[in-house]
């Protein structure tokens, strides 16, 4: 996906393996972590890898590719995001003034309704990166259609307490 959008997976691993690394590799979390999940070495016999020692090696795994995600959301998905809901907002708040000037009553319920929806795309893009499934231009597409028409429909309805 990333390089359909053209962009440099090259400096993108590089800016997530830098991120990783100051996190986790020079504050020495990693290294202390896996040391504590090791097996004790036992004279005269080869070291095996136990099985805790394995699964706290894919976590690690899992929270760099969370890592890798993140810095590929940022990198493709912020510009359009704030590109769509910040005029969808602006044109929503000016839909409730009109509505205001002309004594309509804004709808409580697709006011509600439409910030619970956003709040669950924006939770949604936050527990994206760490979901075992393939990030697929058209889901996030879909995500960013459904956060705009959210954010339009909240700030079109929001409650003036009129």
């Amino acid at each position: 996906m990333a390089q359909g959008f053209k962009v440099d997976v090259g400096q993108l691993t590089d800016s997530a393996n830098s991120t990783f690394a100051a996190a986790f590799l020079t504050t020495g979390i990693m290294n202390k972590s896996e040391q504590m999940f090791m097996p004790k070495q036992v004279a005269g016999l080869p070291m095996q890898t136990s099985l805790p020692a394995k699964w706290i090696r894919g976590i690690w795994l899992m929270i760099y590719k969370f890592i890798w995600r993140v810095h590929v959301l940022l990198h493709i998905f912020l510009l359009p995001m704030l590109a769509l809901c910040i005029p969808a907002a602006i044109d929503g708040i000016a839909v409730r003034a009109r509505k205001s000037f002309r004594f309509e009553r804004s709808n409580p319920i697709f006011f509600y309704s439409s910030t619970h929806a956003a709040v669950l795309v924006v939770g949604l893009f936050v527990f994206l990166p760490l979901a075992p499934l393939t990030l697929t231009s058209s889901l996030l597409a879909v995500m960013l259609v459904g956060l705009t028409a959210a954010v339009w429909v909240a700030s079109s309805n929001f409650q003036t307490g009129v």
